[in-house]
């Protein structure tokens, strides 16, 4: 998301398909922080598009950005952004299989929180 956030809000469309394993917030938090991410950029996504009132047309926040939540019980984590205009379609895709993935950036997170002085909100500003 970092490295495509300059060039995305040339493209006038947005969808984030969201999944997870159990319904505890749908949209995720995870959908949730995209969409405040992607917004005040100046751009307002989607809108040329008037669907508003149906829910398979996905739940809108933030300037437009649609966010379509799943539950899929075999998938702990899975997170697909489409940006697209006409022509192009710009496609992010991260899959979480196992949540032994997540364990090296816990680690690192425990590890680097002893060192705050002050709250710190997100993980990249670890990286």
């Amino acid at each position: 998301m970092i490295i495509g956030g300059k060039n995305i809000i040339y493209l006038s469309r947005f969808h984030d398909i969201n999944y997870r394993y159990v319904k505890m917030d749908l949209p995720s938090a995870d959908a949730n922080q995209i969409a405040n991410n992607l917004s005040n950029l100046g751009q307002i996504y989607n809108g040329e598009d008037p669907s508003t009132d149906g829910l398979a047309r996905g739940q809108v926040l933030g300037d437009g950005i649609r966010v379509h939540s799943m539950v899929l019980p075999e998938l702990p984590s899975s997170t697909t952004i489409h940006f697209y205009s006409p022509g192009e379609v710009y496609s992010i895709k991260h899959d979480i299989i196992d949540v032994k993935c997540l364990m090296p950036g816990l680690l690192l997170a425990i590890r680097k929180v002893v060192h705050l002085k002050n709250l710190v909100y997100g993980f990249e500003k670890f990286i």
